[in-house]
């Protein structure tokens, strides 16, 4: 009976009463320690992500709390299709810049010389989907960077391109398809397809009514 003889029990103190030489409590110490460990699997989990790539742009951007110069592998800008993926670098000074392929609020597509392709900015070229807002994003993105000195090239892959208002044709970017087989553009009698401008090419396309 411990309210007898207190000889073999042993005085059990809660953590909030045991405490270091500084003062601190055992329990804010184990508070500290639980917030590390959360801390440490949200680190480990966005590590994982980066390392093993994510399926699309939407998943880029929902990585929480990027920081400068993390890079991830976009196996596709829409899941599953396995067109217009790519590396990209978080830029946080580029956090409000979004030309939805180039880069994408503060992720900046690593280019390395690759071709450009409608497909990095949403298009689909499957003959069904409305790609007309796709085509006019990758036209103005690379018009932002075009000179006559750094004329650009927007290809498009094979594929069957459907658009529903006329595209606008940019000064020193060059309109390229596959072939004149294979890369098709719809409906271009309704839709007049380009409206051209000045030092702006085009070839390999083939335009149906």
């Amino acid at each position: 009976d411990p309210n007898v003889n207190m000889m073999g029990w042993v005085r059990v103190n809660s953590a909030s009463q045991i405490f270091d030489e500084s003062g601190i409590s055992q329990q804010s110490i184990n508070n500290s320690q639980k917030d590390i460990n959360s801390e440490q699997e949200a680190f480990n989990s966005k590590q994982i992500e980066i390392n093993l790539g994510v399926n699309s742009v939407n998943d880029l951007l929902n990585i929480d709390s990027p920081e400068d110069n993390d890079r991830v592998f976009v196996k596709s800008y829409h899941e599953g299709l396995n067109k217009g993926g790519g590396t990209f670098i978080y830029d946080s000074t580029k956090a409000l810049v979004n030309d939805y392929g180039l880069t994408i609020s503060g992720w900046v597509r690593v280019l390395d010389d690759a071709v450009i392709t409608p497909q990095m900015f949403g298009a689909l070229g499957d003959g069904v989907a409305d790609d007309t807002a796709s085509i006019q994003r990758a036209i103005d993105a690379l018009a932002a960077i075009a000179t006559s000195d750094t004329r650009q090239t927007l290809f498009f892959p094979s594929g069957s391109y459907h658009t529903t208002v006329t595209l606008q044709a940019k000064t020193w970017v060059a309109i390229v398809g596959e072939n004149k087989t294979s890369t098709r553009f719809l409906d271009a009698f309704s839709t007049g397809t380009f409206a051209l401008q000045q030092f702006t090419t085009f070839s390999d396309l083939l335009f149906e009514t």
